[in-house]
């Protein structure tokens, strides 16, 4: 596993468990095409926006009572 894939996986478990079961290949994969040749990590900005889509999906998923 590159340290890209790694970075990828690490932000991606802002993600509930289910949701990265049946996604997050397909994330992964559209992830490494939109980033620069032989990049080490991911960029700030898409983990930022990893994070918050993955709480907004656990929020939609498991609401506060």
């Amino acid at each position: 596993m590159t340290p890209f894939e790694r970075s990828v996986a690490f932000w991606l478990r802002a993600y509930p468990l289910r949701w990265r079961a049946a996604r997050s290949a397909e994330a992964a994969a559209v992830l490494a095409d939109l980033a620069s040749p032989a990049p080490r990590r991911l960029h700030a900005r898409a983990a930022i926006g990893l994070v918050r889509g993955g709480w907004a999906t656990r929020w939609s998923e498991h609401p506060p009572p």
